[in-house]
């Protein structure tokens, strides 16, 4: 699925959901799906965005993008779960943080 230059959460996550919805369509009734994996490509700088002539969305992206700003000034401040544009529901077993990390260095907030 092609997206224009975005930096809001909501356009990336309504697009999450059309392709959803598509995948839902295409499998048997009663399928289950253990795991989805999304790449975004061909990323920009935030302050590279261009305006689309075709889009015409200008005013209601600036919305969206100050909304994830916020979102994410609030979480950076006061723990990355704050704030979130859905249920934050926390692993089953309850905490999850601290673990082995064989593909990162763990960072404070796994600890939290």
């Amino acid at each position: 699925m092609w997206l224009p230059a975005v930096r809001d959460d909501k356009i990336i996550l309504s697009s999450l959901e059309s392709l959803w919805v598509e995948l839902r369509k295409s499998l048997p009734r009663h399928s289950r799906v253990f795991c989805v994996s999304v790449s975004l490509v061909d990323i920009t700088r935030a302050n590279e965005r261009q305006l689309d002539m075709l889009l015409n969305d200008d005013k209601e992206r600036r919305k969206a993008e100050a909304l994830t700003d916020a979102i994410d000034n609030l979480n950076t401040k006061y723990g990355c779960t704050l704030v979130s544009l859905g249920p934050w529901t926390p692993p089953e077993g309850g905490y999850a943080g601290g673990k082995i990390s064989y593909t990162r260095i763990p960072r404070a907030e796994d600890f939290w």
